[in-house]
């Protein structure tokens, strides 16, 4: 009888491990579960990209208020320009004799003009900065 004591004993005593190992690696696992959600945020509203430049180019097709609707390649974009833009106009060799930059007023820009606007996204926002004015060909 006490062979049969001490089996049940220790019969016992390995399904109690059993059971604490499995439900050890049962905790194991959940922990491993972690899920993280990567979020890219939008780069023009983060706050980690705080200004940018770029250049616009194209041929000016429409002036509505401040604004230059520009095309090129069949591409249209729109560009508020800036009160405080400058605005030049680039002079020809047969023009004045020597290439150069005459300063200019927004009401220089005419439809159909080929202009280089310098944009600038500053807190979210896009606005033209410098617009160059281009010869005519």
């Amino acid at each position: 009888m006490k062979k049969n004591q001490i089996i049940l004993i220790i019969l016992g005593v390995l399904i109690l491990i059993g059971i604490a190992s499995g439900f050890s690696y049962w905790l194991g696992q959940k922990s491993i579960e972690i899920k993280t959600e990567v979020t890219i945020p939008d780069f023009l509203t983060s706050k980690v990209a705080q200004k940018w430049n770029a250049l616009a180019s194209g041929k000016v097709m429409e002036i509505s208020g401040r604004n230059l609707t520009l095309r090129k390649d069949n591409d249209i974009l729109t560009i508020p320009i800036s009160e405080t833009a400058k605005i030049y106009l680039l002079t020809s060799k047969e023009t004045q004799g020597k290439e150069g930059l005459k300063e200019a007023q927004f009401e220089d820009i005419k439809v159909g003009d080929d202009v280089n606007i310098s944009i600038m996204f500053e807190k979210g926002e896009l606005a033209g900065h410098v617009v160059n004015i281009l010869p005519s060909e």
